[in-house]
């Protein structure tokens, strides 16, 4: 796939494939004038102004879909990692600590078998975080057909918001939230939108592939 092909899937990403492929074919001819710069700063304002349009013209769906989609990536977390974190704890010798407790402790019971440990389910269990969010870009993207990249973002833009609110937390505490949060984030975002686009270009390659032959 040439730098044509790229820019025709990037932009049908934002818009209908007959339109993607036209928009491409004059972009093509005025780049081999203005060269390749022009050309990807072309399709990366078009993209943008494709999604800035979706947000202006369907501001309710996009709040809807992002605050849904937002509930959903916190099902994985307060659901599995949570009653396993509580397994983990309480039933099992592991080593943990208090929110904000610097000190390491064991946190099992008494009661707890002296040989049980069950802190590589924990640890193991994070490898599922980037399908999550795989299927979850994918579930927003189906919530709003024609707009996924902006679904995708308004989910990422909940999933900021939530974060602000939790480092707020954190510094009224007098507490120094994790740098790793950060990158989490930013990873989590990324997964999320292959997600999405993955969906996108399910519905649309039969349809690109004809605009193309």
């Amino acid at each position: 796939m040439g730098r044509s092909g790229i820019a025709e899937f990037v932009l049908a990403c934002v818009m209908p494939a007959e339109r993607a492929v036209a928009v491409t074919g004059d972009f093509m001819e005025e780049a081999s004038i203005r060269g390749s710069l022009w050309l990807w700063s072309s399709v990366v304002r078009t993209v943008l102004s494709r999604i800035a349009g979706d947000f202006l013209e369907r501001p309710l769906t996009m709040i809807r879909v992002g605050g849904l989609g937002y509930l959903i990536t916190l099902l994985f977390p307060l659901c599995v990692l949570g009653l396993l974190q509580i397994a983990v704890r309480w039933l099992s010798h592991s080593p943990g600590h208090s929110f904000g407790e610097p000190l390491t402790i064991n946190t099992a019971p008494p009661s707890a078998p002296p040989k049980l440990y069950l802190a590589w389910p924990l640890q193991s269990i994070h490898f599922l975080w980037p399908v999550w969010f795989f299927l979850s870009g994918k579930w927003a993207a189906r919530r709003a057909q024609g707009r996924e990249a902006a679904s995708a973002l308004a989910v990422a833009g909940f999933g900021w918001l939530g974060i602000l609110v939790y480092l707020a937390v954190l510094w009224r505490n007098g507490l120094t939230p994790d740098l790793t949060i950060y990158l989490q984030s930013v990873w989590h975002d990324v997964v999320l939108m292959a997600g999405a686009l993955w969906a996108r270009y399910r519905d649309v390659r039969q349809t690109w592939r004809a605009a193309r032959g």
